[in-house]
């Protein structure tokens, strides 16, 4: 009958609107920008804690204005990357849900939303310093290197998110002109190595194989061990790191209590050997920060490093 000849459209028009029904309001523009992420845009404050001096309060500007131009070029990023991985994050089973694969934020939309970041990061940066506006500007072309065509050589792509994270320390360091310490550069690489690595591991344990097939990485199943052992191998570098500067005299000079900083290795150790427990066990979401964020058990470790630093100083 014409009845049914005419239900059977309607219904999958129903499903496919179901399907891409954008989210009410701003929200989604928004969500686009990544917020989530800004948190680690903080590293940009690292040389000033470290180095004792954030009771500086022209210090403490320039690094927290630091901080905003780097959030915003970073969306900025995040949107293009976004963009050219729509298509794989659809098929992804936590991915599909970002603005741009559901549907919710238009291309049109989007570009704007991300050329305004571009402006307003490289207008902040310059006033701050001018050598800061050029780091940005290469963190932009690196950035996009990478979502073209780093991404997809395995291990390579994990060096480049490590020095993504290394770029927000130097630009503490072009802000506040404080020197960097070996220590802390050491530290900070091998630890966002891993990071990056732990990254990578996740997402082969909780995607399936057709969002492996879709994306545009180097990794496929196979990797799951190796990829399993570096990071660790990461891992335990920084925290050795760790250990040898708190043996150091460095240390020495710069605390009252530098016996004290002993309790961070082991607290340092417990949050890699969990976040990689859990990640073998597939309940590790793929962004270490997200879950850093939300996991109440990081704040706690977090926490107690924090009163050591305190005790210690």
């Amino acid at each position: 009958m014409s009845l049914d000849a005419s239900a059977t459209p309607m219904v999958t028009v129903m499903e496919e609107q179901k399907w891409v029904e954008p989210a009410a309001g701003w929200r989604p523009a928004i969500r686009l920008l990544r917020p989530e992420q800004w948190v680690k845009n903080l590293l940009v404050l690292l040389p000033l804690l470290m180095s004792h001096r954030f009771l500086e309060t022209a210090l403490l500007w320039r690094s927290l204005a630091a901080v905003i131009a780097f959030s915003l070029v970073a969306s900025a990023g995040y949107i293009w990357n976004d963009w050219l991985d729509r298509h794989a994050d659809a098929l992804h089973v936590r991915k599909r849900k970002r603005p741009l694969a559901s549907g919710a934020v238009s291309g049109r939309l989007a570009l704007a939303e991300a050329l305004g970041c571009l402006l307003a990061g490289f207008a902040t940066g310059w006033v701050v310093e001018p050598h800061l506006a050029g780091l940005l500007l290469g963190y932009l072309g690196v950035s996009l290197l990478y979502s073209f065509a780093l991404k997809r050589v395995a291990l390579l792509d994990a060096v480049v998110l490590a020095l993504f994270y290394g770029a927000r320390i130097y630009a503490g360091h072009l802000a506040t002109g404080i020197v960097l310490s070996p220590w802390l550069i050491g530290f900070c690489l091998a630890t966002f190595f891993s990071l990056a690595m732990l990254k990578r591991y996740s997402e082969l344990v909780v995607s399936g194989q057709a969002a492996l097939e879709g994306n545009r990485r180097a990794y496929r199943r196979q990797h799951r061990d190796g990829t399993f052992a570096v990071g660790i191998f990461s891992a335990v570098v920084s925290v050795a790191v760790m250990i040898l500067y708190v043996d150091g005299e460095t240390a020495k000079e710069l605390y009252r209590r530098p016996h004290v900083l002993w309790l961070i290795c082991p607290i340092l150790a417990v949050w890699f050997s969990r976040a990689w427990m859990l990640a073998k066990k597939g309940l590790f979401v793929d962004d270490p920060l997200a879950f850093a964020a939300a996991d109440r058990t990081t704040w706690g470790l977090v926490g107690a490093m924090a009163v050591v630093w305190l005790v210690a100083f």
